[in-house]
């Protein structure tokens, strides 16, 4: 896609996002156009350890836009959604030589066309959805964890450095077909197939849309089981991007595989029959609601992945944490968290770098805890500390502590 025609677009998007919502005619009961803008800038500092110390700004601005085709067109369950964004600033990994990427809004200094899709829905059994796709928008999500501004806590880091650049996820998209169903009563399949191979690899800004014939395609399949909430019972909550709705319990299930073949760690050569896939599974549960306040209550997550360690470095993950909504009387909407996770390398990974260099610890962990004030309808702010153990798994690394002062202004 040519950068002038990425450009026209995302103007477009942040144009319509700008618009009153009060001047959209509708031609039914609901509002046929949603405009939403956010800039999150983030003050991240590594206090100590990891390759330097030092402090970066680095921001994020994003522009969705989402078309109820149901309410502007009658077009019964479609819907198009464009999602355009902005990245700015420093890059933390640099300071902190972290594998798990401390801070989630890194990306390189550029715009682009980040989503781009149509949904199709059928009742509230079946949602069809194809285009430009965030995978982990609707896979390998635990909704508590995206507190955490560590990535780790968004999508595994097994799953997330997998490929040649990686799934389709933040901050590199590409084309995908999705099928949903609610094969039974609190519970949903998930079926995605992608192109194996997201952008351009040897150039990370704007957008690039190419179907090589050696990308091959990423399938990625999920199984949720939910319970309690609006999700269990007579499907109210209905089915599609956003449409999940509350629960007590989810149970995740989830796999993924890359068709094409890739370099085996140890020898360097791609023997047929070496692709990358992996398994992952999480539980997230909300364990106490105050009686006298509702709303206010903790959320406990555990989540382990697999890959497979002859073509992936990073071969198992384990992480774990919990949220508090309203930790503070009076502060409804605040949350505090404090979350864990390890990455682990694969032992081919690790005997590789043999002779040449030292050997790669086993594991980096990370530690996190951070607080999410909210200081009014369109205005945030978060205080976040991480303590990074054996950072990059590099053994000349040593642990590092980084402090980060995160901001939201939306619209």
């Amino acid at each position: 896609m040519r950068p002038s025609i990425v450009l026209l677009l995302f103007g477009l998007i942040l144009a319509l996002t700008a618009l009153p919502m009060a001047a959209q005619v509708a031609r039914g009961s609901g509002e046929p156009v949603h405009g939403e803008i956010t800039y999150t800038g983030e003050v991240f500092g590594n206090l100590r350890g990891g390759v330097s110390r030092g402090v970066d700004y680095l921001a994020d601005l994003s522009a969705l836009l989402t078309i109820d085709l149901d309410s502007a067109l009658d077009w019964t369950g479609a819907t198009l959604f464009a999602y355009g964004l902005a990245n700015h600033g420093g890059d933390p990994t640099n300071r902190m030589g972290d594998l798990q990427v401390a801070s989630n809004i890194e990306a390189p200094d550029t715009w682009k066309l980040y989503e781009l899709w149509y949904q199709q829905n059928v009742s509230d059994r079946a949602s069809f959805l194809v285009g430009l796709y965030d995978v982990n928008s609707e896979f390998d999500v635990i909704d508590a964890g995206g507190l955490f501004l560590n990535s780790s806590f968004g999508i595994g880091p097994e799953f997330g450095g997998s490929g040649v650049n990686g799934p389709s996820i933040f901050p590199t998209t590409s084309l995908g077909v999705r099928a949903m169903l609610h094969a039974s009563t609190g519970t949903t399949l998930k079926l995605v197939a992608l192109d194996g191979v997201p952008g351009d690899p040897d150039d990370p800004r704007g957008t690039h849309i190419s179907l090589g014939g050696g990308d091959g395609i990423l399938y990625a399949a999920e199984v949720n089981l939910l319970r309690g909430g609006e999700s269990e019972g007579s499907q109210d909550a209905g089915i599609g991007r956003g449409a999940e709705g509350a629960y007590a319990t989810k149970l995740a299930l989830g796999a993924w595989h890359y068709t094409t073949t890739f370099d085996d760690l140890r020898t360097g050569a791609a023997p047929e029959g070496t692709h990358a896939h992996g398994v992952y599974a999480f539980v997230e549960h909300r364990v106490w609601d105050d009686p006298e306040d509702e709303g206010r209550g903790v959320t406990v997550f555990a989540r382990t992945g697999w890959a497979d360690p002859d073509v992936n470095q990073v071969t198992a993950h384990g992480g774990v944490g919990f949220v508090c909504d309203a930790p503070f009387r009076g502060r409804p909407e605040d949350q505090w968290g404090v979350g864990f996770s390890a990455a682990v390398n694969g032992d081919p990974y690790r005997d590789a770098g043999e002779p040449e260099g030292p050997r790669p610890d086993a594991a980096e962990l990370v530690i996190e805890t951070t607080y999410r004030l909210e200081l009014g309808d369109h205005v945030a702010l978060q205080p976040d500390l991480q303590y990074v153990i054996n950072p990059g798994t590099d053994p000349s690394l040593s642990n590092g502590l980084a402090f980060a002062l995160r901001f939201e202004l939306s619209r």
